[in-house]
């Protein structure tokens, strides 16, 4: 039988609309270890450890952290509990207008509509990205 993705609310502050949440402590994360969705694009940075990444009906394994880009109402896990050994989980959340309504009919914003567009099944950066923007995160 499968089970049913859960709705879940964001609410960014008044006047945002990019909420941002790390969690250091496996204990913090226990909240967002259920199968959800919400229609809010959703970029996750795993600082280190090892783990399952379970996207859609895609399921794989990560290690040494995880990069991932999540699009909108897309089901997914979230990617820490106490087993995995990472070291920070760290969540960026934005409505999919946070640039703008006009954003992407500007010729120059094709390749980000593009990448968008992508995310609707899940993007998993690897190497040097992984790393370089993880960091920035």
């Amino acid at each position: 039988m499968k089970k049913k993705a859960s709705l879940e609310l964001i609410a960014p502050e008044v006047g945002t609309s990019i909420m941002v949440k790390q969690f250091l402590e496996s204990c913090d994360l226990k909240n967002n270890s259920y199968w959800h969705f919400h229609p809010e694009l959703e970029l996750v940075y795993v600082k280190g450890g090892n783990g399952k990444r379970h996207i859609g009906n895609h399921l794989s394994c990560y290690s040494d952290g995880d990069l991932v880009f999540i699009g909108s109402n897309l089901p997914h896990h979230g990617f820490t509990d106490r087993l995995t050994g990472n070291e920070s989980e760290t969540i960026v959340q934005m409505k999919s207008d946070f640039l703008g309504n006009d954003f992407f009919n500007m010729p120059e914003s094709k390749e980000i509509a593009l990448l968008f567009e992508r995310a609707k099944f899940g993007i998993s950066f690897n190497g040097h990205a992984k790393y370089e923007i993880g960091q920035k995160i």
